[in-house]
């Protein structure tokens, strides 16, 4: 062998989102991402809630 190429790698990234393939749809999916930021939605009402009954008590 006469010549002979070094690379040096400073990082690799196995989960590159070029090569890794999306397994559902995003029509498949949005039913149950609506579903839970409904329910996020009524639990930060709720804790909302709960601050402002704890802070009128104080």
């Amino acid at each position: 062998m006469e010549r002979a190429i070094l690379f040096t790698v400073e990082a690799w990234d196995i989960n590159c989102p070029q090569h890794i393939h999306k397994r559902y749809a995003k029509r498949q999916i949005q039913p149950f991402i609506d579903e839970l930021q409904s329910r996020i939605a009524d639990l930060e009402a709720q804790l909302a809630e709960a601050h402002s009954k704890a802070n009128t008590k104080s």
